[in-house]
């Protein structure tokens, strides 16, 4: 039995498979970074050049609350996004990009305001985006951390790997807190508001203009202020001791169920800060929970957390 080989087809897969080999070659001559000479054995001999933040940060977000892990996306140098094409070439053939975060970021530390280390063991993860970018996130410590102001210092070698770049990134860490007694609302309750305010080196700060936004699930926003009187700074605020008692409260009216947005922003005298939080209003809960617990922790002290727990 013959087999009839059709001379079209086998030029049809001959001309599929050399575009492959010569995809594969323009990729890793151009965006793989064949070209890129090495760096030299020894890092530490190579010049150090300090390049702007705002060249190398591509998020805007620089204050973070509390509870949250802080997270920068950075532009690594030299980075040329490959095209879309060259996707599959990377995942089938396992291409990395020569601007890759592993071999492109030398060293992420973590610094108190003015450069000096912090008392704190701050680590940083790494995550490659696969991009030309890499997101640094900043992991909290597990037993404590001091809020304020901290800087973000990072090197990396430079496009042509002849050049250390140095580039810091400013940010604060639970300078502001936002609290609401509970997570989950009833439609028409009135939400308590509970909001701390420190500075850059984690002081307590009690002459600070807050204003807060609340968006509900409508669209509609409210805003309460301490110009209009609807948030109070609490006495115990200037007295500096210890309280559950938060520095600034405020109520809210809640309406309709969904996800009410709020953004708080202070201005103080060093500088403007602002954070986002949301809580939620549904029709009917199982249990209604309600936290009782300090905004701040400072003076250092003992602080309880209690909730109150109702069966509905």
């Amino acid at each position: 039995m013959k087999i009839k080989i059709n001379p079209k087809i086998v030029a049809f897969l001959v001309l599929v498979i050399a575009g492959g080999f010569l995809a594969l070659w323009v990729y890793k001559t151009k965006y793989a970074g064949h070209n890129i000479p090495p760096p030299p054995a020894s890092i530490d001999q190579l010049p150090r050049v300090e390049v702007d933040a705002k060249d190398v940060f591509k998020n805007p977000k620089s204050d973070w609350a509390p509870s949250e892990d802080p997270a920068f996306d950075i532009t690594l140098p030299g980075a040329t996004p490959p095209p879309k094409s060259a996707g599959f070439l990377k995942t089938v053939l396992g291409i990395k990009n020569a601007a890759a975060a592993e071999s492109k970021i030398i060293k992420t530390e973590i610094l108190a305001p003015g450069g000096l280390p912090t008392k704190e063991d701050i680590k940083t993860s790494i995550k490659d985006n696969g991009d030309g970018t890499a997101k640094i996130t900043v992991i909290k410590p597990e037993r404590y951390f001091r809020e304020g102001e901290y800087v973000l210092q990072v090197e990396m070698l430079s496009a042509d790997n002849q050049q250390i770049l140095t580039t810091k990134q400013n940010f604060t860490w639970g300078v502001l807190a936002i609290n609401v007694a509970k997570s989950i609302y009833t439609p028409g309750e009135r939400a308590n508001l509970m909001i701390g305010v420190l500075d850059e080196f984690g002081g307590m700060v009690c002459d600070a203009k807050l204003t807060l936004d609340i968006k509900d699930p409508s669209g509609a926003t409210k805003t309460l202020s301490t110009d209009s009187g609807e948030i109070k700074v609490n006495d115990i605020c200037n007295s500096h001791d210890f309280s559950l008692a938060p520095d600034y409260s405020g109520t809210y009216q809640t309406g309709g169920t969904g996800t009410y947005q709020m953004t708080l922003t202070a201005e103080t005298q060093n500088g403007t800060y602002s954070i986002s939080d949301k809580f939620e209003v549904r029709n009917a809960v199982a249990f209604d929970v309600e936290r009782v617990t300090a905004t701040r922790t400072y003076p250092k002290n003992t602080y309880p957390m209690m909730f109150n727990i109702t069966a509905n």
